[in-house]
């Protein structure tokens, strides 16, 4: 008498195939996740330096063209204690020659209302596809970069009391402008020097503008500027 086979077939998937495709899905998901996140990262890391650049080249170019439309002017008949050229260790101030007559102008460094403060990442490393970062988070004080302007007139009678103020940056470190001057010498080079020069205007300002960059350190960016109103300091 033949035996007849009868043979099932399985339509479903079993407890294992679906822990086995869940682990292979889960794997998949981590690694794209991981890009993903440091695509993000990498992505907000470069806007934050470029936004920095792009500020201290502004500032400069900005301090460059006062500069550049400076004047030497005469106080010897009624201010003799003023000068043309003033500054501190932590400003640069002149007088402008504009369209609308003569300004006083002064660019200097000091704290936002209640003070900001700036965290940087000290250490990272890269573990498994993924970010990781180790040590501490420092916090750095920054403050801002104004730009003051004021009339000549009211200038000479009270300062730079009400003068008009701009926010050129809000990322610099508490030191982070320095002026150095220029004494040009008979043989066309360039002497620095960190005092200002006893002349009523210096030939050359070297002015260095230190920024802080989210997540990547300082950056500091230097920029020479020659003054063609500028007195010549011979040997």
């Amino acid at each position: 008498m033949p035996i007849s086979i009868t043979r099932f077939s399985r339509n479903g998937v079993t407890l294992v195939e679906m822990l086995l495709a869940a682990t292979i899905f889960s794997i998949i998901a981590l690694c794209l996740y991981s890009v993903f996140a440091a695509g993000v990262s990498l992505n907000n890391k470069g806007n934050s330096a470029i936004k920095a650049q792009r500020e201290a080249w502004w500032a400069l170019d900005q301090m460059a063209y006062d500069l550049n439309h400076s004047i030497s002017y005469d106080f010897n008949g009624s201010y003799p204690e003023q000068k043309s050229f003033f500054s501190t260790k932590e400003s640069l101030g002149f007088i402008v020659s504009t369209g609308a007559g003569l300004k006083a102008v002064r660019y200097m460094i000091k704290p936002l209302e209640g003070g900001t403060l700036h965290k940087i990442l000290v250490s990272k490393s890269t573990r498994m596809n993924v970010k990781v970062t180790t040590g501490e988070i420092q916090k750095t004080e920054v403050v801002a970069l104004f730009r003051e302007e004021q009339n000549f007139r009211n200038f000479l009678d009270s300062g730079f009391e009400g003068a008009s103020q701009e926010i050129l940056s809000r990322s610099v470190l508490p030191d982070g402008l320095k002026v150095t001057y220029g004494l040009i010498k008979h043989n066309h080079k360039v002497l620095w020097a960190d005092a200002q020069p006893r002349i009523n205007m210096p030939p050359a300002v070297r002015i260095e503008l230190t920024m802080v960059r989210a997540g990547s350190g300082n950056r500091t960016i230097v920029r020479d500027v020659f003054n063609p109103a500028g007195e010549v300091k011979a040997d």
